[in-house]
């Protein structure tokens, strides 16, 4: 049995909709928080770091997941469907799940070491000051990690931009 209209619809909606949000959100860290973050001392803005990390792991990791999901879901209802016209958006849906998916090793190849070399620092200045050297290091590693940032808001941008266009232009 197809998968009705208004439940593809639905679908379109919570997808599109989700990855958008995330975008934003996503954005927010390498445009408002970071900066912010980055006007405390190292041993503060360490912390603030780590706690922006793992709020990040929770809410946008999670709902990256579940958005991917969903574009899989939308990708196959639209495959299975009677409508020619609403069938042929499959394409569309599957390219927005695997924008989302490419998300992970994204994460891992370019922002987790930057995370991971962060953390070991503020775990030096739990104990410590860093040296001069490190603290450039420090500051140095945010900044990447904004600009590493928007590789993953991009990702998720094209995903919603795709999605989108399967309603609005496809």
């Amino acid at each position: 049995m197809a998968t009705s209209h208004s439940m593809i619809q639905a679908l379109q909606m919570a997808a599109i909709s989700t990855a958008a949000v995330i975008t934003g959100a996503s954005a927010a860290l390498s445009f408002v928080v970071i900066p912010i973050e980055l006007l405390a001392p190292p041993k503060i803005f360490t912390t603030q770091f780590s706690a922006t990390i793992q709020k990040g792991k929770e809410l946008l990791q999670t709902s990256s997941r579940a958005t991917a999901l969903t574009f899989v879901v939308l990708a196959w209802s639209c495959s299975q469907h009677s409508d020619v016209a609403l069938a042929s958006k499959w394409r569309y849906y599957a390219t927005s799940a695997a924008l989302m998916v490419a998300i992970a090793p994204y994460e891992i190849l370019y922002v987790f070491p930057v995370n991971d070399r962060i953390g070991e620092l503020g775990e030096r200045l739990q104990g410590e000051s860093l040296e001069e050297k490190e603290e450039k290091e420090l500051r140095a590693l945010m900044l990447s990690w904004r600009r590493r940032n928007l590789g993953r808001v991009t990702l998720v941008f094209a995903a919603a931009a795709v999605g989108l266009w399967s309603v609005v232009g496809g």
